[in-house]
């Protein structure tokens, strides 16, 4: 089995859905893949459990490529989790090899998502945002037509979250880069920043974006 690896040639890859999907078309089925870290972390994993309260929970995991850090919140008792990401070949492959049975959904964070509004409770997001404005978020000045991007998502996470509710975003932008698209974004939520140290790279960072009741 080759190993996984998703260098682009060019930043500008990462946010063409063409791309992923044949990227995705090179992988074994049972392959997985981490961006930033994932749940053999225990200071991640940390973070990321600290959010789950209620079994109950509706879950979306937003662009999950094929990580399984869904895999593990299922197996600490949270089952209504809908797994989502722009790759058709992508949510094929792990839909085929899920044997917990959980919810899989083609669909792109730049388009409504097909799903009833304030739906759930906790929504997810792991690199998922970067992949897309790799190219231009850390800049010190960025042009307005940038902030277009991280405002129609935040807009469309903010739709299906209900009141009260949580977006987290782990991602290696820092908080005097990334808190600048919150605010542009318009959209009426508390947002809070925790940075993880995680035990095999480099530092990064969880949002936390509690949607206005």
């Amino acid at each position: 089995m080759a190993k996984v690896d998703f260098t682009a040639e060019d930043n500008r890859l990462y946010s063409k859905p063409e791309w992923w999907d044949q990227e995705y078309k090179k992988c074994d089925p049972n392959q997985h893949y981490e961006w930033l870290t994932g749940p053999k972390d225990a200071n991640f994993l940390k973070c990321i459990l600290s959010y789950l309260k209620d079994p109950n929970m509706k879950i979306p995991n937003v662009g999950c490529g094929i990580s399984h850090i869904q895999d593990v919140i299922y197996d600490q008792g949270y089952h209504d989790i809908t797994n989502i990401d722009i790759s058709p070949t992508c949510i094929k492959n792990m839909k085929d090899t899920d044997t917990r049975g959980m919810k899989w959904e083609v669909a792109d964070i730049l388009q409504p998502f097909p799903f009833e509004p304030e739906l759930f409770d906790l929504v997810i997001d792991k690199a998922t945002l970067d992949a897309v404005i790799l190219s231009d978020a850390d800049k010190w000045d960025i042009e307005d037509s940038v902030y277009e991007i991280p405002t129609k998502y935040f807009h469309n996470v903010a739709k299906i979250l209900k009141p009260g509710g949580t977006f987290i975003q782990i991602t290696f932008g820092m908080p005097h880069f990334r808190k600048r698209l919150f605010e542009k974004s318009g959209v009426n939520w508390t947002v809070t920043s925790h940075e993880i140290q995680p035990d095999h790279s480099f530092e990064f960072y969880c949002y936390e974006c509690v949607k206005s009741v």
